[in-house]
């Protein structure tokens, strides 16, 4: 159930949880999605207390379409892009830095699953340093 590098990450935490309630072989198999669930849950707290208040609304309120927007579209992103970016940056990571040895895709899937919620409207700003950062990897030249 766990992986030798890693026994404490976060998929393998929820696979421990939901064993016992619905049979090991079945929590393997739902456990990465339901560790990126939570981890998305929280992002989208996070992402909502960091949205400027005119454009924070629940209920039936003027901005409430934004936020549902706002919810319901990085729900989808996460469920559907946090596994292949995990596996993209766990090799990435491994061929940097040799510190990153033991680091795998399950262990950044609730990272990954946080964040891309939880920095919500700042990526506009985010992705220009994100570039810079992808340009300077080793083994690119400029």
């Amino acid at each position: 159930m766990t992986t030798p590098h890693n026994p404490m990450d976060p998929v393998s935490v929820v696979a421990y949880l939901l064993a016992p309630v619905v049979g090991v072989a079945v929590a393997e198999a739902v456990s990465a999605y339901a560790a990126i669930v939570v981890a998305w849950s929280v992002g989208v707290l996070v992402g909502l207390l960091r949205m400027p208040p005119d454009e924070r609304a629940l209920g039936m309120r003027p901005g409430w379409r934004r936020t549902a927007a706002f919810v319901l579209g990085s729900g989808g992103m996460v469920l559907g892009t946090t596994p292949l970016l995990a596996e993209l940056l766990a090799n990435s990571l491994q061929q940097v830095l040799p510190e990153a040895a033991g680091v795998t895709a399950r262990s950044l899937c609730f990272v990954i699953a946080w964040a891309v919620p939880a920095v919500g409207h700042s990526w506009p700003s985010l992705l220009p340093a994100l570039r810079q950062l992808w340009a300077r990897r080793p083994g690119v030249s400029p």
